[in-house]
């Protein structure tokens, strides 16, 4: 049962990698605008300016855990960074 289950982690471990980085990205942002609200908000920002600065951190976020821990890209760092946000 286990050399089943490593074979199939080994034919699909893009796949898998995906799926974590999706969790992980998923509660990333449900959590930090939240934490950032709870945070700035007090200070005197107001929603949609802690909404931007969230936006900016979780886009981040996924595109490095995309990067480097999905696909291992050797690529151009500020070009496929650019291409990411603006898709984003």
């Amino acid at each position: 049962m286990k050399e089943k289950i490593q074979r199939i982690y080994l034919g699909h471990q893009k796949k898998f990698r995906f799926l974590i980085a999706g969790i992980v990205n998923t509660a990333v942002g449900l959590a930090t605008y939240p934490a950032l609200y709870l945070a700035l908000h007090p200070n005197g920002l107001g929603y949609v300016e802690i909404l931007i600065i969230a936006q900016v951190i979780c886009i981040t976020f996924s595109f490095a855990s995309n990067k480097y821990f999905v696909f291992k890209s050797k690529g151009n760092l500020k070009h496929e960074y650019i291409k990411f946000f603006s898709f984003h």
